[in-house]
């Protein structure tokens, strides 16, 4: 699992990417969602049966994806960052972030790989990502 430290690092050699603090992380995400009256995100170890939606600024997404990569392997995980690998790239992609929740969680509670590719992982993506378009 990485730190957000790490992720901060990783961001900052990306071209065109500022080099940004975990202190400039929470008070951007604060400022940036200060101006939304509303902001409905998925409570943590629940299954959904619509998806959530959570309204963000392209700034308060970079920093939420930089927080979520500090999730994957976790319950907190939100459905943000990539954590799946080549086999299911484009199904999950397309998936919206309560279906990447619950394939991730699903992963877990099997004791799967989360980069791994096999007909268990087929049918849990194809469990939770039905209709998802390519």
């Amino acid at each position: 699992m990485e730190t957000l430290e790490s992720v901060l690092e990783s961001m900052k050699k990306k071209e065109g990417m500022p080099g940004i603090s975990k202190e400039q992380v929470i008070e951007g995400f604060q400022n940036n969602l200060a101006d939304h009256d509303t902001a409905m995100a998925s409570l943590f170890n629940c299954e959904f049966r619509d998806p959530q939606k959570l309204f963000l600024t392209g700034q308060s997404f970079t920093y939420l994806n930089a927080l979520d990569k500090t999730f994957i392997g976790t319950a907190c995980y939100l459905g943000f960052a990539y954590f799946w690998g080549q086999e299911y790239k484009h199904t999950l992609r397309s998936a919206n972030n309560a279906q990447r929740q619950r394939v991730h969680m699903a992963f877990i509670k099997a004791d799967l790989d989360l980069t791994g590719a096999s007909p268990q992982h087929k049918a849990i993506v194809e469990k939770y990502c039905k209709g998802v378009k390519n």
